[in-house]
């Protein structure tokens, strides 16, 4: 329940990893970038607010998602748990 910038810090299990790694790995760029809608995130008041059609921000996106998997992937491989929270 600490408050950690935005919001609290939110906690995955061992188990919770393993599953949310096997998702993320169903995901490739190409679906993600093909969903990507960012007046549905703009609408939705999706943080941070900047969202456009912009292969900058879209680029940024999808470096990041990949860096989330390969902690998931990372963590997942040595049944570790993951905290995590937005500052």
């Amino acid at each position: 329940e600490q408050e950690m910038g935005y919001g609290p810090a939110h906690y995955n299990t061992p188990a919770q990893v393993a599953e949310l790694s096997a998702l993320l790995d169903k995901i490739d760029a190409a679906d993600l970038r093909a969903r990507y809608n960012p007046a549905d995130m703009e609408e939705k008041d999706v943080y941070p607010s900047v969202w456009e059609d912009d292969e900058e921000i879209v680029t940024y996106l999808l470096d990041n998602f990949e860096s989330v998997r390969a902690i998931y992937a990372e963590a997942a491989l040595n049944g570790e748990a993951v905290i995590m929270f937005v500052s």
